[in-house]
């Protein structure tokens, strides 16, 4: 067993909510010296605050705050130690970068992670790492990995995107080479093609050339394989490396780590913020083969002589934490005219969203583009007034998440829950020597399943959440869905909570609806000036449309002034024509647009009376759980469709 009080810990990550009841729980077993470090030095201040609040005067753990990006060399500039004048001579703050460029936008600071990443592995790699800094500078015994690195380097990387865009213009630049050929070229015969065509066509490809270059540079010095690589080496050189290298006060590393989807397969019907494609996204995927990557690197690692490392993995989502407020923050489009080559460009800025509203439809006629529309939003959408305000939670993840949101998502059958109080006990069991929740030693048998615990805290934190918020008016806020499920579950959300509110029941809904029943409760629900108008106005401001049929041959779209799918910067797609028989717009529709028409209303009573059947007779879920003769919650009837739709995790049980 370790003697806590003798011993100093480190925890990156240590800021986020399960890095603070780590901090507890250390406290509890007499810690001498905690140092937290967080990407932002003002959120470890403010969780040393959070911490010492409540000790009245008493001594206690003493913690030391500590900010910075764990994976940018120091090259970047974006962290640098100072005097503190306090229990450490000098402490690590990060520094933003002038102007607010990004490190992938400069040259300097590309070639830099170019260096640190791809270079040959030296020991002024090593020294020019945060992880080696901050290990020499605070001398711990025991480092607590808290970061959640598959979401950071995995979303970080975005390799198919990347690859996408860069074939995009690949593509193009090769188009035009061959425009004037029969055939294709060996591509040994490029270099003299592209000569010939810029002394012909003077400049012609300048653009597409920069932007294929600017984004292969981006792609390459953002690869997250190459980035975990070189932060494992680094870990190795602190356990093992030379005597200037090597610190002999760290004796142990413990990762709170992740399986990528919360513990379920490919069948998983959400995403991580990605509203570029539904359900199990490439970006998604980026993030499990981030994971996987990590994994095996520690594991590595772990079977190294004189290397002591753990892995801890809650394969579920772990929850959950109060938001201070519930304004909703988001990136807006700004649409500029079109250049000299008839290209429309668009800047997207991050902040509070508007709260917007609108009556006027976009016709469907074949002849308006998705484009047009959104650029003319000050010709049909109203500034209500103050920002958009969706009550939501934390979940130990970067983006908020609406009530349904999580509700859906930790339904019994899919990722279910555990507290962040389950995961911090058993991280330190796993760093006091306790093997049965390290993966390193048991790969799949460690793995932390959903509690019983959690789904009392989860019952109780929605309930109260549901309740949290009314409008001066008297109104109830929703808190349905925010798009960082994924478009389709956003999508499948909101309409589950119109016909909710009109039927109340499933029982009611599979006995009693019609098709046109449906279609006239639902349009009449969103287009009214009540209630109905705080959920049309949380969707037009997420960036959701709202599609319906106006008569027989007149159909209709409710937009507001952002797009959450297709993807913004597709300019060439929002270029199309808003035709409803269009295959592409089709498919928008089914993959992110909400759809009232009657046909989507047919497609749901399907769905609910599929539902209503399973809970009568079927035995996947007990029917006390959820009985179809009472009221239902959007997101738990999302999550049982899904359960018996062969979209249910493996084992749950």
């Amino acid at each position: 067993m370790l003697d806590w009080s003798r011993l100093t810990v480190l925890i990156v990550g240590g800021a986020g909510q399960t890095g603070r009841e780590i901090c507890r729980q250390l406290e509890t077993r007499g810690v001498g010296t905690v140092v937290i470090h967080d990407l932002h030095l003002a959120g470890a201040e403010r969780a040393v605050r959070e911490l010492t609040a409540d000790r009245e005067g008493s001594d206690g753990t003493c913690y030391v705050p500590s900010g910075g990006d764990l994976f940018a060399p120091r090259g970047l500039g974006t962290w640098e130690f100072v005097e503190t004048g306090g229990r450490y001579p000098t402490g690590c703050r990060d520094v933003a970068l002038a102007d607010g460029v990004r490190a992938d936008q400069r040259t300097d600071l590309l070639e830099c992670l170019l260096d640190q990443r791809l270079g040959a592995f030296t020991p002024e790699i090593v020294e020019q790492s945060l992880i080696w800094n901050l290990v020499r500078a605070y001398r711990p015994n025991l480092v607590i990995d808290a970061i959640n690195t598959a979401t950071v380097l995995g979303y970080g990387a975005d390799v198919i995107q990347s690859g996408r865009t860069i074939a995009g213009l690949a593509r193009r630049v090769l188009g035009a080479l061959t425009q004037d050929d029969d055939g294709p070229f060996d591509l040994r015969d490029l270099a003299p093609r592209m000569e010939r065509h810029a002394r012909e066509r003077s400049g012609a490809l300048d653009q597409e050339l920069a932007d294929l270059l600017s984004t292969s540079l981006r792609m390459t010095a953002l690869l997250d394989t190459a980035a975990m690589i070189r932060f494992v080496q680094c870990l190795h050189a602190l356990f093992c490396g030379d005597d200037d290298i090597r610190v002999p006060e760290f004796q142990r590393y413990v990762k709170v780590h992740t399986t990528g989807l919360g513990g379920m397969g490919f069948n998983i019907q959400y995403t991580h913020g990605d509203t570029g494609e539904p359900g199990l996204s490439t970006k998604l995927l980026g993030k499990v083969c981030a994971t996987g990557s990590l994994t095996q690197l520690l594991l590595t690692l772990a079977h190294t002589p004189g290397c002591d490392v753990r892995v801890v993995v809650p394969a579920t989502l772990v929850g959950y934490e109060d938001a201070d407020d519930a304004v909703i923050s988001g990136l807006m489009p700004t649409w500029s005219d079109d250049d000299v080559r008839g290209r429309a460009r668009v800047r997207m800025e991050r902040g509070p969203l508007p709260l917007v509203d609108s009556d006027t439809f976009v016709p469907c006629d074949g002849r308006t583009t998705l484009l047009d529309a959104l650029r003319s939003s000050d010709e049909r959408v109203t500034e209500v007034g103050g920002p958009l305000e969706v009550p939501y939670l934390h979940s130990g993840e970067n983006n908020p998440y609406a009530v349904e949101d999580i509700a859906a998502i930790t339904s019994l059958g899919q990722m279910g829950s555990i507290t962040k109080e389950e995961v911090a006990r058993a991280t330190i069991e796993c760093a006091e020597g306790e093997s049965r929740y390290d993966v390193i030693a048991a790969m799949d048998a460690a793995i932390l399943l959903p509690t019983h615990s959690a789904s009392v805290v989860r019952d109780r934190v929605l309930q109260r959440r549901r309740a949290a918020c009314r409008t001066p008016e008297g109104y109830h806020l929703p808190s349905v869905s925010l798009g960082n499920l994924g478009p389709t579950t956003a999508k499948l959300l909101y309409e589950i909570e119109i016909l909710r509110v009109r039927y109340e029941t499933v029982a009611r809904v599979a006995t009693e609806a019609t098709e046109m029943d449906m279609v006239l409760r639902a349009c009449s629900y969103i287009l009214e000036d009540h209630q109905g108008a705080l959920l049309r106005r949380q969707i037009l401001s997420l960036g959701i449309p709202i599609f319906v049929r106006r008569g027989p041959d007149e159909a209709g779209l409710l937009l507001g002034k952002r797009l959450l799918f297709p993807d913004p910067s597709d300019l060439e797609g929002l270029k199309r024509p808003l035709d409803p028989d269009d295959e592409v717009v089709r498919r928008w529709l089914d993959t992110g647009w909400i759809d009232l028409t009657g046909p989507r209303m047919r497609w749901w009573l399907e769905r609910f009376r599929q539902v209503h059947e399973a809970l009568k007779s079927g035995p996947t879920v007990s029917r006390t759980w959820f009985d179809p003769d009472e009221p239902f919650g959007a997101g738990r009837f999302l999550g049982y469709l899904h359960s018996i739709s062969g979209g249910e995790r493996k084992g749950y049980m």
